[in-house]
C-alpha cells in the first residue's frame, strides 16, 4: 500500500519541558505479583503523580503500561514535579512495609510537534531514553535543562559525560540530580 503524505494543515511546533517517567523494576514487579503491582502504580498516579502535575501546571500527555509522558510550559516547573515526585515517594517508601514503587525520570525541553493533544519529535524521543541512564529514584536531564534551570532551583547537578544517544541526536550531554 502506497501513500503519499499531503500535510493536512499548517505544521504546529512549540517549545516544551518534556518529561518521561517510568517504574523501575516493572516487569520483574510484574512477575513477581500482577494484581497488587497494577493496583499500586494507578495509585501511585492518581494519589500523587497527577496532583503534583496538577500543582506544577504541567499537562499528561499519554501513559502506557508503567510509563507516563508529560508536557510543561517551564523547564523549572518539569523539574520541580520531578524533584517533588522524588521527594514524596521516599517519604512514602521510609513509612511502608512492602516493597515500594521507585521512578526514574528524565526531563527534556526542545521544540516539538504538536498532533492534537499529543507531541512528537526528538524532544520526545530523547526524554523517554535518557531516562535510562536514571536509577531508581533518580532524574536526569539534559544538559540544556541544566543551562536554563541555573540557579532557579536548589539541586546540585552531577555531568554523567556524553551519552551515545544524546551524542547522536544532539552533540549534547546528560546530567543527573
Amino acid at each position: 500500500m502506497s501513500m503519499e503524505h499531503e500535510p493536512s494543515g499548517p505544521e504546529k511546533r512549540r517549545l516544551a519541558a518534556v518529561v518521561f517517567a517510568d517504574v523501575a523494576g516493572f516487569s520483574r514487579l510484574m512477575a513477581q505479583d500482577d494484581l497488587w503491582t497494577s493496583k499500586r502504580w494507578k495509585l501511585l498516579r492518581e494519589d500523587l503523580l497527577l496532583p503534583l502535575l496538577e500543582r506544577h501546571e504541567g499537562r499528561l500527555v499519554e501513559t502506557a503500561g508503567d510509563a507516563i509522558l508529560l508536557e510543561f510550559k517551564s523547564i523549572v516547573a518539569a523539574l520541580n514535579w520531578a524533584l517533588d515526585t522524588q521527594s514524596s515517594l521516599r517519604s512514602v517508601a521510609s513509612e511502608e512495609d512492602e516493597d515500594p514503587l521507585q521512578l526514574r525520570i528524565s526531563v527534556n525541553v526542545e521544540d516539538v510537534l504538536v498532533h492534537g493533544e499529543n507531541i512528537f519529535g526528538d524532544g520526545v524521543n530523547i526524554a523517554s531514553r535518557i531516562h535510562d541512564a536514571a536509577e531508581p529514584g533518580q532524574i536526569v536531564v539534559t544538559s540544556l535543562v541544566r543551562e536554563l534551570v541555573g540557579n532557579r532551583a536548589n539541586v546540585r547537578f552531577i555531568d554523567l559525560g556524553v551519552s551515545v544517544l544524546i551524542k547522536r541526536f544532539l552533540g549534547s550531554t546528560c546530567d543527573q540530580l
